[in-house]
C-alpha cells in the first residue's frame, strides 16, 4: 500500500493561548475553582511549544455553552466540512478523481453521527454509489493506527486499489472541564482539524510505502513499557527523539520487508525524519546505510 495524496483542513479562526487563558478568566464555570484555574494559567501562560490553535468557535466565549445539544451542534456543523475539505485536498494531491476512490474510512471520538461521517464525506465529494464507507469512533489519539490497518487490509484483499483515510476531530465539540489533570491538560492543547490521505494498491513515483511505516509507528506504540515507565519517559522525552526512534524503526522495516529494494522518495523521507543517512547503491535501488 503506497500513499498518494496528503492534505489538512483546519477552522478559519485561530486562538492565541494567551486569548484561551483570558476567556476562561470570563467564563462563569463553578468547576473552575482556584485549583483548577491556577493549573490552567500554568498551561496556558507559559511556553508548551503550542503558540495559537484553530478552533470551530466565533468567539472563545461561546466555547464554554457545554450543553450536549449545542456540542453536537458543534460537531455536525464542522466534523463533515472539515473531513471533507481535507479529503478533498488529499484527492488533488494525489492528481485522482472521486470516481477513483474505492473505500473511505473516517476515524473520530469528539462525536456522534447515524448514519456516520464517511456517508457525508461520500456525497460532498460525489464518490460513487457502491463505494465502501466505514467509520471508525472512540479510538482517541491512536486512530490512525486501526485506520490505516483497515485500508491496508481492502487494498491487500482487492476490495480496493485506492482508498480514503480520514481522521477528523472537533475537540471544541467534546470539551468538558473537571478535577481531572489529565482532562485539564487535554482542554488547553487540543484543537479542531482533519487530515486526509489516499491509499493506494500501486505507486507512483513519489509514493511513500506506507505499510512499512505503519510497522515502525506499531513497533513504538506497542514497545510493552510499565505505564509507570511510561509516565517517567514522558517527562523527558522529546519529538526529535521520537523521530528518530520511529525512523530507526522505519528503516529497519524498510530493509526487512523490502529485500533492500526501494524507491528514491521512500530514502528522502526516512533520511529527513530522522536525520539517518541511506542511500541507493549502484544506481540499482538498492538500499544501502550510510
Amino acid at each position: 500500500m503506497f500513499l498518494s495524496g496528503i492534505d489538512i483542513a483546519v477552522p478559519e479562526r485561530r486562538y492565541t493561548q494567551k486569548q484561551c487563558w483570558e476567556a476562561l478568566q470570563r467564563a462563569d464555570r463553578p468547576e473552575l475553582n482556584a485549583r483548577v484555574r491556577s493549573i490552567l494559567q500554568g498551561i496556558l501562560t507559559h511556553d508548551n511549544g503550542i503558540e495559537t490553535r484553530a478552533l470551530a468557535l466565533d468567539s472563545l466565549d461561546e466555547g464554554f455553552d457545554l450543553d450536549p445539544d449545542t456540542l453536537h451542534r458543534r460537531f455536525v456543523t464542522h466534523a463533515p466540512r472539515l473531513a471533507s475539505q481535507a479529503a478533498a485536498g488529499a484527492l488533488r494531491d494525489a492528481a485522482l478523481t472521486p470516481e477513483r476512490i474505492d473505500a473511505v474510512v473516517v476515524s473520530t471520538c469528539t462525536g456522534y453521527l447515524c448514519p456516520g461521517l464517511s456517508s457525508y464525506v461520500t456525497e460532498s465529494l460525489g464518490l460513487r454509489p457502491d463505494v465502501i464507507g466505514l467509520d471508525l469512533v472512540g479510538q482517541g489519539c491512536g486512530a490512525a493506527l486501526p485506520n490505516l490497518r483497515t485500508a491496508d487490509a481492502l487494498v491487500a484483499s482487492s476490495r480496493a486499489e485506492h482508498v480514503l483515510s480520514i481522521c477528523v476531530e472537533v475537540c471544541s465539540a467534546a470539551f468538558y472541564l473537571d478535577n481531572d489533570l489529565g482532562v485539564l491538560v487535554s482542554a488547553c492543547l487540543f484543537g479542531d482539524g482533519a487530515g486526509a490521505a489516499v491509499l493506494s494498491r500501486d505507486a507512483r513515483a513519489d509514493s511513500l510505502l506506507i505499510a512499512l511505516y505503519i510497522l515502525a509507528l506499531e513497533r513504538v506504540v506497542t514497545a510493552g513499557l510499565p505505564d509507570d515507565e511510561l509516565r517517567a519517559m514522558g517527562q523527558h522525552i522529546t519529538w526529535e527523539a521520537c523521530q528518530h526512534l520511529l525512523s530507526s524503526f522505519a528503516a529497519s522495516a524498510l530493509v526487512h520487508h523490502s529485500h533492500g529494494k526501494v524507491g528514491p522518495a521512500a530514502l528522502q523521507f526516512f533520511s529527513e525524519q530522522g536525520g539517518i543517512s541511506m542511500r541507493l547503491v549502484g544506481g540499482s535501488g538498492t538500499l544501502g546505510r550510510g
